[in-house]
């Protein structure tokens, strides 16, 4: 039974993807920035952590061999209604249900700032994939942009709930990846 999250969004599931992003946005920003950073060639065994419902599991199913992880029963309930080729598990970031190096690539996008404490995920992906790919926001030094003005307080509040970059890059040498990249990669908002 996986641990509660940092942040759960089941209860929004049925319209997380509606308000969450654009399918345009993931076929056109997200997919081919996690392939091409995090080098997953086609036919690849890819984890997908903190998958929700789905919104990049299922395009990388197309090409590749992909499991979505998620926490919530409500937000795998949407991902599986797609009907896609991905297989989508229950289960906590923090305590994967894989044997080691089963998967050839890890990806976790938006997802490190939701957990309870992101270190375990950054280990335990270490321990289940070759390498992986991290999407974060860097806090302290992204843009500002129309809802900083519309809400004064989101910056404190965004530097608290993400974690920093270099704890999260000092985490995946710690987990064992001797070669760690940072790409800072802008998106407009």
């Amino acid at each position: 039974m996986p641990r509660p999250m940092g942040v759960d969004y089941s209860d929004l599931a049925a319209t997380y993807d509606r308000t969450r992003s654009r399918e345009s946005e993931v076929r056109e920003f997200w997919l081919p920035s996690v392939l091409r950073l995090g080098g997953i060639t086609e036919g690849a065994h890819v984890l997908d952590v903190g998958c929700g419902t789905g919104r990049l599991a299922v395009p990388l199913s197309v090409a590749h061999e992909v499991v979505g992880l998620d926490a919530s029963r409500e937000m795998l309930a949407v991902a599986r209604a797609k009907r896609s080729r991905s297989a989508f598990v229950l289960g906590d970031a923090g305590r994967l249900p894989f044997a080691a190096k089963t998967f050839d690539a890890a990806v976790a996008v938006m997802v490190l700032h939701l957990l309870g404490d992101f270190r375990e995920c950054v280990r335990e992906m270490a321990r289940v994939a070759r390498r992986a790919t991290i999407a974060t926001i860097d806090v302290p030094a992204r843009r500002k942009h129309a809802i900083d003005e519309a809400f004064p307080s989101l910056q404190a509040i965004d530097e608290r709930r993400f974690p920093k970059v270099p704890a999260i890059e000092e985490e995946c040498r710690d987990a064992g990846w001797g070669r760690v990249e940072r790409h800072d990669v802008g998106r407009r908002v």
